[in-house]
């Protein structure tokens, strides 16, 4: 470890920043998916595309135990995965939840929102209790596909209340 890393940090970070590089080809690879949509489409494929990235076949299972030991016990790469994944994310579902609700980005309801979505997904994504409800999840496209379906028409009915609200 100190020849090829300098200590364990440098292993750490080296890890790290694989981890980030997985995690932004799941987010480019959910934007991609919904080019020239309209914001409602472009929401449901970001779900889809990500849950099935993140909980189907072959997925990265480290990746979300590393992020759960990240986050549980935070260490100043935390700021990193902040920065390059999760800010980009919401950056993104935040612009379009706003274009939905036609209201300015900084509005308190869009970022609960996005909160909301992305919260469902990690749900399922690290739960082992969602996992004992729904075990088909552990790798049939067809039941992810299904719930990411779920997750963007409870998301949008809620969104969709907030506009008239």
């Amino acid at each position: 470890v100190n020849y090829h890393f300098g200590d364990k940090l440098g292993l750490y970070r080296e890890v790290l920043a694989k981890a980030i590089e997985t995690m932004q080809s799941t987010t480019d690879a959910a934007r991609q998916a919904g080019t020239d949509g309209t914001s409602e489409q472009k929401l449901r494929a970001y779900i889809r595309v990500f849950l099935q990235r993140v909980i189907g076949q072959g997925h990265d299972t480290w990746i979300h135990q590393l992020m759960a030991h990240e986050i549980a016990d935070p260490t100043p790469a935390l700021d990193l995965v902040i920065d390059q994944v999760i800010r980009p994310r919401m950056a993104y579902l935040g612009d379009l939840v706003a274009d939905i609700l036609r209201l300015p980005t900084e509005d308190e309801r869009v970022l609960r929102c996005v909160l909301s979505i992305q919260s469902q997904c990690h749900a399922v994504m690290t739960s082992a209790v969602s996992r004992r409800f729904m075990p088909d999840l552990s790798g049939d496209s067809t039941a992810i596909d299904r719930l990411a379906q779920h997750i963007a028409e409870f998301s949008l009915g809620g969104i969709r209340s907030l506009k008239t609200a």
